[in-house]
């Protein structure tokens, strides 16, 4: 299920985000940032609720805007979820 991301999912996100970062994947984020950009972020959920990826769209200009933070978990990567994102 694809939802928009809640406030309490700030710390799962980061945990995913940082990890992918570490890898040379994406670009790091603040935890503060994160905060300050939630409503951006759409969260991809299993049936049992556990987040397993996530993505935000940043609006640049009137029909413009950036893809930033896609990340998928590495047990769940190579199913389509990153373009359902």
């Amino acid at each position: 299920m694809i939802r928009k991301a809640r406030m309490t999912e700030v710390p799962m996100i980061y945990k995913m985000l940082e990890i992918s970062a570490r890898n040379g994947e994406l670009l790091p984020r603040s935890l503060g940032e994160l905060y300050d950009t939630i409503r951006d972020f759409q969260v991809y959920l299993d049936e049992q609720d556990q987040l397993l990826g996530c993505c935000a769209l940043h609006p640049t200009w009137e029909d413009l805007g950036e893809i930033r933070s896609l990340v998928v978990s590495e047990k769940a990567r190579r199913q389509g979820l990153g373009r359902s994102l």
